[in-house]
């Protein structure tokens, strides 16, 4: 778990931020591929607001919240104005749990360390005055030991995980997937190759010539 800096506005606040996107991971190992939980507490992550807005598309409502509080499908207006809403969205969707996980994380990371936690840390994009300071953010490591419990931890871990894959589906061409499973998938599809969409491979062009940076060769020339 790592705090980060203030990008989530908790249910019932008004911007600016007060809590970060508080990642969780963890980790396990199975018989074949491990288990892997990689999540943040907001909604999504920052990158993928940034990421609408650079293709000029609307955001799901309920990835974060305007300059008043209010959910927002804009995305400019939640990277200028509001902020990103806790896992959940809005109070009627529960939010609030998005938000208790995000606490959570900062009581295990800022709190218990003795760091900086929440309102203490900075907001996003706004480093420290001259940029010369750390950012201090906490971090908090756990490692188990499974065969101190369970002998036949893999094997179990391997029939919970294939458990859930087997569900009866909705959609025949939709899996039940598990943590990890949507990234191994994509990894195996992609083998070597790294996806670009063509705005962001314009964005990328737009910041390194200015800067003399050389960009790889494969990348498409965009006018």
């Amino acid at each position: 778990m790592t705090n980060t800096r203030r990008l989530v506005c908790p249910t019932r606040s008004m911007p600016p931020p007060s809590l970060g996107t508080n990642p969780i991971s963890v980790t396990a190992p199975t018989k074949t591929d491990p288990w892997c939980l990689d999540m943040a507490t907001s909604t999504v992550p920052i990158g993928k607001v940034e990421l609408y807005k650079r293709l000029e598309k609307k955001i799901p409502l309920g990835w974060g919240v305007d300059g008043t509080g209010a959910l927002s499908d804009d995305p400019t207006a939640v990277l200028e104005q509001g902020g990103l809403a806790p896992l959940g969205g809005a109070e009627e969707t529960r939010g609030y749990k998005g938000y208790g996980l995000a606490a959570m994380v900062e009581m295990f990371c800022g709190v218990l360390s003795g760091g900086k936690w929440g309102q203490q840390l900075g907001p996003w994009r706004k480093p420290s005055q001259g940029g010369e300071r750390p950012a201090g953010l906490s971090h908090c490591f756990a490692a188990i030991d499974p065969h101190a419990f369970n002998p036949d931890f893999e094997e179990g871990m391997q029939g919970f995980a294939d458990s859930l894959r087997a569900l009866p589906v909705v959609d025949p061409q939709k899996p039940v997937l598990t943590a990890g499973d949507p990234e191994l998938l994509k990894a195996r599809q992609q083998a070597k190759l790294v996806v670009y969409d063509a705005k962001v491979v314009a964005a990328l062009r737009q910041f390194a010539v200015p800067l003399g940076v050389p960009l790889p060769d494969f990348f498409p020339v965009v006018a």
